[in-house]
């Protein structure tokens, strides 16, 4: 499951690099060898993105792990696995070779006392209902002005389903509202749409667990969530376990020296939790559960 594809991409060992996108970003395609540790020879090599610390931003690598914990811990499905691996500045040499652009990047990399550095490591895909290592076919909207949105808008305002509703989408996109809403991400760009699964991405999660959330930053997320008449009985369940002693082992994995987010980050994601619950039983209440928790 997920947590297994999170081993692998902190353990398997690294094959090739390649630069993509603008070289000053420092993101790289990554070849990671499968089942080498196990096998050697019977190893299936797999392609995934990896971004080493830079300089400018050495920590910038915690956010998105912790928001794939976060979904993780809710038993969401909408965020690519990622991890976190110390990679030595020699292998990461290494890999890149003789390319001009990339060995540039070598002095801007964020290397450790002991001559490794943090690396961000994500898988291509969320996983079920698509293949988990393979590039899915996608479409990238914006989360600010799509069509596609007031589609899935409307079917979660409606208190039955609606004509043309297709459920795996909005349980998806009621996932996508739940967490930025809890992890603080007022900032979302862009929602992934995997076209051959029929599922919904979230791939760049930089902008989770800010250090302030600035007022109405979460208004978007906020009022869809207000306005949606159903939700998926998984979800609130979750909910309902994932008190601060689940947060904190997610997101404070070896205590204060791995935690993912500060301190107060957690309490912030506690009082949201709650304000989530609390909505959702409100709406329980008001209409009965097998209404409301029909997704």
């Amino acid at each position: 499951g997920d947590a297994r594809t999170a081993r692998d991409l902190q353990r398997s060992p690294l094959r090739a690099l390649r630069v993509t996108g603008r070289p000053t970003d420092g993101r790289f395609e990554a070849t990671l060898a499968l089942g080498a540790a196990e096998g050697g020879a019977a190893a299936r090599e797999v392609k995934v993105k990896l971004a080493p610390a830079l300089k400018k931003n050495p920590l910038a690598f915690r956010r998105p792990v912790a928001f794939y914990r976060l979904a993780r811990a809710l038993g969401a499905h909408v965020v690519p696995a990622a991890a976190a691996r110390r990679i030595g500045i020699g292998e990461l040499a290494s890999l890149i070779g003789r390319d001009p652009a990339a060995r540039k990047l070598l002095r801007r990399f964020a290397v450790m006392n002991d001559g490794t550095v943090d690396a961000l490591v994500l898988a291509p895909a969320p996983g079920p209902p698509g293949p988990r290592w393979a590039a899915p076919r996608r479409r990238s909207i914006r989360f600010d002005d799509a069509p596609e949105l007031d589609v899935w808008a409307r079917w979660a305002r409606s208190p039955s389903p609606a004509r043309g509703e297709r459920a795996p989408i909005l349980r998806d996109y009621l996932e996508v509202l739940a967490l930025d809403y809890l992890a603080g991400n007022g900032l979302r760009k862009e929602i992934v749409i995997d076209v051959g699964a029929g599922a919904l991405s979230l791939e760049a999660n930089a902008s989770a667990f800010p250090l302030h959330v600035r007022a109405r930053e979460l208004d978007r997320q906020l009022e869809r969530l207000v306005e949606a008449a159903r939700f998926p009985r998984a979800l609130r369940d979750a909910l309902a376990r994932f008190g601060p002693e689940e947060a904190a082992a997610a997101l404070r994995p070896g205590g204060i020296e791995e935690e993912l987010v500060p301190p107060r980050a957690l309490v912030e994601l506690e009082e949201r939790r709650q304000a989530l619950l609390s909505l959702i039983e409100t709406k329980v209440a008001d209409r009965g559960e097998d209404a409301v928790l029909s997704l």
